[in-house]
């Protein structure tokens, strides 16, 4: 984790986002770059009309906006690095994160749907980026005693979900707790059977995340707790 690199567009949602990268970045000691990106109309497929301003000038204008915005919402004093790109939105942010950033996103951009829960740039780079993403739906940041939840699917990614979790623990207070959930099936239900069940799926998370607390020991006791929760019948 090398820094927080923040998606703004001027919405309220890309706002909230913004206050939680700048806080979590200033509890892990981590950098934040702050990035927009525009579409030039010279780069159109389709130009209809002549373009009164240059793409020099709209990088100009935008990088302007955005420093407006940080200090709007974070002070003039805002330790923050910004970034023009170019190109569609979400192939722009992929393109400039690397695995040690983590990409931080409202959960959506102006003009998105109301009743959406997640923006189509926030779906795709949820979905294609090769770092951690974090999306903000709430205007509150990770602090001192919050729990972070991960569940455990047996997938690699899920692992490394894990040991991120922890790293973001570690800087900012937070609990982990992971967390498996299945479905009971008939042969389950009996009180005893479902008893060896979950005692069995806790010995399997607890196994799960002793892999990430025995790499850490010798930094820092890991605060991880383990949850196993059957899902609901339907």
């Amino acid at each position: 984790m090398k820094e927080f690199v923040v998606g703004l567009d001027g919405s309220d949602q890309s706002r909230m986002a913004l206050r939680w990268a700048a806080a979590a970045g200033e509890a892990a000691d981590v950098p934040v770059r702050a990035v927009q990106s525009l579409i030039h109309p010279r780069s159109a497929i389709l130009p209809i009309a002549s373009v009164p301003v240059s793409a020099a000038e709209m990088d100009e204008q935008t990088g302007h906006a955005l420093a407006t915005a940080i200090a709007d919402v974070l002070g003039p004093s805002a330790a923050v690095i910004t970034e023009v790109l170019r190109g569609p939105t979400a192939a722009a942010l992929l393109q400039t994160v690397t695995p040690d950033s983590v990409l931080v996103l409202g959960s959506r951009g102006l003009g998105g749907f109301a009743g959406l829960l997640l923006g189509s740039v926030s779906q795709e780079c949820v979905e294609y980026a090769p770092c951690p993403v974090v999306v903000v739906r709430t205007d509150r940041v990770v602090t001192d005693g919050d729990v972070i939840l991960v569940g455990k699917d047996g997938s690699t990614s899920a692992q490394r979900a894990l040991e991120w979790a922890d790293t973001l623990a570690r800087a900012t207070g937070a609990n982990v707790r992971a967390v498996h959930a299945w479905r009971a099936t008939m042969s389950e239900r009996p009180p005893r059977l479902v008893q060896r069940v979950r005692s069995q799926a806790a010995r399997t998370v607890k196994d799960w995340t002793q892999r990430v607390s025995d790499e850490i020991e010798s930094v820092r006791h890991s605060s991880t707790n383990v949850a196993v929760v059957p899902a609901p019948e339907s």
